[in-house]
């Protein structure tokens, strides 16, 4: 299924140095909105990882209806979190985010939602990671300030059918 990331998950895959995981596992059918790329820009013009990081990602132009929408979903989200989950709202994609605010109000308009550790643990399906090095990269991503529930990913409830996407 297609997905919109946030830059939750991108900042925290910068951190580790590990931008091209996104791609490597979840494909192309991978973007961001503008308002991300601006977020993700502004992080960037803060030293905190290269400005040219994720020019790779395609970006989605809102339409207006998703505009008008993402502009209702207040609740203390940021841009980057309202356009990303209007868009996988109007467009039926998953919506990727480590913010537990954004996660609960994409749940709540029955939006699917993935994030970090799903895509380590879809590396790790997928045989681009082992477990042992992505539990590295979370390990690594925590000591940046990433606020994972699960320590070490074996600790994360793993889906039916063994892929997490």
């Amino acid at each position: 299924m297609p997905v919109v990331v946030d830059n939750t998950v991108l900042a925290n895959l910068a951190a580790v140095g590990r931008s091209d995981l996104l791609q490597r596992v979840w494909g192309e059918a991978c973007w961001m909105t503008t308002e991300v790329l601006a977020e993700q820009q502004a992080g960037a013009a803060r030293g905190w990882f290269e400005a040219d990081l994720w020019t790779g990602l395609p970006i989605l132009e809102l339409s207006s209806a998703e505009a008008s929408l993402s502009v209702g979903l207040l609740g203390g989200l940021g841009p980057g979190e309202r356009t990303g989950i209007a868009v996988a709202l109007t467009r039926g994609m998953r919506f990727a985010s480590d913010d537990r605010d954004a996660r609960t109000m994409a749940l709540r308009h029955g939006v699917d939602v993935t994030g970090t550790l799903d895509l380590l643990l879809d590396a790790v399906n997928q045989g681009e990671l082992d477990l042992p090095g992505a539990n590295v990269l979370l390990s690594r991503m925590i000591s940046r300030g990433y606020h994972s529930p699960y320590a070490r990913l074996e600790d994360a409830p793993q889906p039916p059918d063994g892929s997490s996407s």
